[in-house]
């Protein structure tokens, strides 16, 4: 069978298609665009949400602050919210939970809450501490909603 003329033209056609690599840059780019900008969201959630701990921690450390004087529980408070207030979005803001707890505890077993004028081993007085907590959720562009926490102990006594 002798091949027609329309079949010769387009083999040379198709010849030449796959010859010529004028195009190969912006098929390679737009094969690797997709994920070049996955990676560069992930990085820029990541760089937020470091940022919203360092705001967490920041509020915090000016709780520990005020702490360090033994006002009470709720001058802490007060203090940790007028810093919130001024720090951050109104969105961020209204994610974060603090907690303040002012408790009593033997210098060996910090974690066990007494009274405070109990005595501890070796007639030691007890320990007056500051437990600050404060958490928030960061939700990302790409990255899930992430749970954020940090805690802060201050020893008065």
């Amino acid at each position: 069978m002798i091949p027609s003329v329309g079949t010769r033209r387009s083999a040379r056609l198709m010849g030449r298609l796959a010859r010529d690599r004028a195009g190969a840059s912006a098929i390679e780019f737009a094969l690797i665009a997709p994920m070049i900008c996955a990676g560069l969201l992930s990085v820029v959630d990541v760089g937020r949400a470091v940022n919203e701990r360092m705001l967490l921690d920041g509020v915090l450390r000016a709780g520990a602050l005020v702490a360090m004087s033994d006002p009470g529980v709720a001058a802490v408070s007060g203090a940790i919210g007028i810093v919130d207030s001024g720090q951050g979005t109104a969105a961020q803001r209204g994610r974060l939970t603090l907690d303040v707890e002012r408790y009593c505890a033997c210098l060996d077993e910090t974690e066990m809450a007494l009274a405070c004028n109990a005595t501890c081993a070796g007639s030691l007085q007890t320990a007056i501490f500051y437990r600050l907590a404060g958490s928030t959720t960061f939700d990302g562009m790409l990255l899930p909603r992430i749970s954020l926490g940090a805690e802060s102990r201050v020893r008065i006594r």
